[in-house]
């Protein structure tokens, strides 16, 4: 590449990845966040067919990954294939089209997102209740009934916190259940399932 090239090239990127005016700094004065932003606009400075990335987001502040998430998907709209490695497994459900799961060296599973993501949805979610003097006659009762798959219960010192595993069509029936004993609800909070659930269940882990 010609030196006007690498300069038109490595002006625009380091303006779409947020370093534009740091582009007079010496490098040994980055942050870590910044360095990686940096390693990316060289990267990406040939214009590659393919980019491989390995845990691009760490180190990065919530503004870095917000910016580098745009980057990566405007890239691959315009034809850029992206391998990304990562364990972060919220930021792969966010950015990535396919997934493919590694377990010990061998590629275990891959299909396409959208495909993962209809999977999670048939699957049960965890509901986190913290409630108000939560009867041992209740929790023994709510164990029995077929509509769950768990229950687990925490102190908190103000709380009781009651985590269940149920469909999410079932959530308006168990607080109508706890009103209906009686129970005051301090606050209710559905947490679907992820990727992560799938890769612990095709891993094995617990």
């Amino acid at each position: 590449m010609s030196d006007n090239l690498i300069e038109k090239r490595g002006k625009a990127l380091l303006a779409k990845l947020g370093l534009e005016k740091d582009s007079s700094r010496r490098v040994s004065e980055y942050s870590l966040g910044m360095r990686k932003r940096l390693a990316l606009c060289i990267a990406l400075l040939n214009k590659p067919e393919i980019l491989v990335m390995d845990e691009p987001t760490s180190g990065l502040d919530p503004r870095g990954v917000k910016a580098l998430r745009i980057v990566l998907k405007d890239l691959n709209k315009k034809g850029l294939t992206i391998i990304l490695s990562s364990h972060v497994l919220t930021e792969v459900q966010e950015i990535c089209s396919h997934v493919g799961i590694i377990n010990n060296g061998k590629l275990i599973r891959e299909e396409s997102i959208d495909s993962i993501s209809k999977e999670i949805e048939k699957k049960t979610i965890r509901l986190l209740l913290k409630v108000k003097d939560f009867p041992e006659k209740t929790s023994e009762e709510l164990s029995k009934n077929k509509k769950i798959k768990s229950i687990k219960q925490k102190n908190n010192g103000k709380h009781e916190e009651i985590t269940l595993e149920l469909k999410e069509e079932n959530i308006p029936w168990i607080t109508d259940f706890l009103v209906s004993k009686g129970i005051q609800i301090f606050s209710i909070e559905p947490q679907k399932n992820s990727l992560e659930e799938i890769f612990l269940k095709e891993t094995g882990g617990d």
